[in-house]
């Protein structure tokens, strides 16, 4: 046997290798960047409803504003606010957020909006100064990407309903 034919089994074996750890690589790449593009999206949503609060804050009072014309996450499963500091019906809450929204009131965070994504991976609690809601605890499950929500200006707060 000659030389050249006992090294072509590794050659090809190395380059299988070198495929699969590229492949492997590449695979890991794509799934960070969706990853990082989801959570880029959940932010921008959430800085643009606290400028929604915040521009409906500054009108007049009894100014209204609707939150139709954000532009949710595909990811965005379902949505509650809460008005700190008020009984809240635990009743109307979906199961994906109930645990966490119980946690928060039972500790005495200062959370008022919680949002539940398709796989979880997303879920976020924060708070939005000068929002309070109509209803303890005012939830909707995210159908189209939209949020079916007015905001109402009345002078010290912004009220949110249906």
């Amino acid at each position: 046997m000659k030389k050249a034919q006992l090294e072509q089994p590794f050659v090809i074996i190395f380059g299988i290798i070198v495929i699969a750890f590229v492949l492997i690589y590449g695979g890991n790449v794509i799934y960070k960047s969706l990853t990082l593009s989801s959570n880029v999206e959940f932010n921008v949503f959430i800085d643009k409803l606290k400028k929604e609060v915040d521009n409906c804050y500054s009108l007049d009072f009894g100014s209204a504003c609707s939150l139709n014309k954000l532009n949710v996450p595909s990811s965005l499963a379902s949505i509650c606010f809460i008005n700190v500091g008020e009984d809240v019906d635990y009743t109307k809450i979906p199961d994906k957020l109930n645990k966490t929204i119980i946690n928060s009131v039972d500790f005495g965070r200062e959370e008022n909006v919680f949002l539940a994504s398709v796989d979880s991976k997303n879920d976020k609690s924060i708070t939005i100064d000068k929002l309070k809601v109509s209803e303890n605890p005012l939830c909707d499950k995210i159908v189209n990407r939209e949020l079916n929500f007015i905001l109402e200006n009345k002078g010290n707060f912004v009220q949110l309903r249906k």
